[in-house]
Order: structure tokens, then sequence, then C-alpha cells
């Protein structure tokens, strides 16, 4: 082994002996057990997609809602303290909509969401009134705790069926 050879060799050796980094080892595993066959999801589950799908370009940003709000005339403390208002429903909506869709089903009470969205929609495209405007932003907030726990615990319902 000639002097040009030693240290190449010695690197190597080195990169040899090395551990894995363990964020590397899950990686490999991962790239083992991905199972990318579309077909071994069952049709309701494909219809559950398609309709979150729809209602998903449907949804326009929040930013939309608040500057409707804030057309309307509302003004900007009012318009700030609204959107706030609506997250804190989203969160305690949340747990409520989980007890009723372990009692009434899951797929049930993602239907209420989808009314629910379909009512604020409307409310927000056909009125003017500053006051209804912020009511429908509550409803908007109860919407989205429902979707959120309901969808993704009818999507994690699909999930066990494969398993």
């Amino acid at each position: 082994m000639g002097l040009r050879q030693a240290p190449a060799a010695g690197v190597d050796r080195a990169r040899r002996l090395r551990p894995r980094r363990r964020g590397q080892a899950a990686a490999a595993a991962a790239k083992g057990k991905l199972d990318l066959r579309v077909r071994r999801f069952p049709k309701p589950y494909w219809a559950y997609l398609g309709v979150t799908a729809v209602f998903g370009v449907g949804n326009s940003t929040n930013a939309f809602l608040i500057l409707r709000t804030h057309s309307l005339g509302a003004s900007l403390t009012q318009t700030l303290l609204i959107y706030p208002l609506s997250n804190l429903v989203a969160a305690l909506a949340s747990y409520p909509a989980g007890y009723l869709s372990d009692v009434f089903g899951r797929l049930g009470v993602l239907l209420v969401s989808f009314l629910v969205f379909l009512a604020v929609y409307a409310g927000f495209g056909l009125t003017t009134d500053t006051m209804l405007l912020g009511f429908l932003f509550v409803f908007y907030g109860l919407f989205q705790g429902i979707f959120r726990l309901a969808g993704k615990a009818l999507d994690s319902s699909f999930q066990e069926t494969q398993r």
C-alpha cells in the first residue's frame, strides 16, 4: 500500500465503523415498509377524501372572512376580537364533538359540520349586518372544531380497518 492510498483506506474504514444515526436507520426502515398500493383503501375512504377535497376547495382563507367583516363596517378592534373568539369556540367545541361522534357516529357528526359550513358561508355572502357576521364567526368556529375532530376520527377509522 502506497502513501497515497493509506489515508483514503483509513477514511473508508472509519466510515464503515461509525454507527448510523438514529434518523438514518429509521428512514432506511421506513423505506422498506412503505406501501404505495392505493387500491388497498376501501371505496368509502375515497368518497370521504373526495367530499373533503370539495369542501377544502370551497373553503376560503380566513383572511377573506376577516376582510369581509371589516369592509362591512366592523371596527378594527371588533374585527381583531372576532377571529380569536372563533378559534376559542373551535377549541371548546372539539371535545363535545368527539363525544357526539362516539355516540352518533363519525360520519353523521361530520355531515353536521358540513351543514354548519354551508349555513355560515351562505350567511357571509348574504348578510351586511356586522353583528350577524360576529355570530357567523362563532358558528364558523363550531364548524372548525367539529370538522377537525370528526374528520380525523373518521379518517383514522378507515385506517384501522386496513390493519
